[in-house]
């Protein structure tokens, strides 16, 4: 190191830099990789369920607004709406029921 000039050293430690920005940026891709095929599998998984469960839930609170309209105002083809989004939630209830049993992760 003492026999070196000003300008090797300076090269030397950009490189020394260099190689350490390069390991540490291929260790962080590789580990990023990884998450992103995990966030992948999990999207797969969840995705339609919470995308299902939002649709019944929306249904079940329509249909429910729909009856205190009935109930309330007595707003006119409220009640058949009210009870038009019930089944509709019913059966999309039903839909999410398969789609759980049959994915592994939200068995249980």
């Amino acid at each position: 190191m003492k026999s070196m000039t000003i300008g090797q050293r300076i090269s030397l430690g950009f490189a020394t830099i260099l190689l350490l920005a390069l390991t540490g940026g291929g260790v962080s891709q590789w580990k990023m990789t990884q998450i992103s095929n995990n966030l992948k599998l999990v999207s797969a998984q969840y995705l339609p369920v919470t995308e299902l469960s939002t649709r019944v839930e929306s249904e079940f609170l329509n249909a429910r607004i729909h009856f205190i309209y009935f109930v309330t105002i007595q707003k006119k083809g409220s009640l058949e709406k009210g009870w038009d989004q019930f089944r509709n939630a019913q059966k999309d209830l039903a839909e999410l029921e398969k789609l759980i049993s049959k994915s592994e992760a939200l068995t249980s």
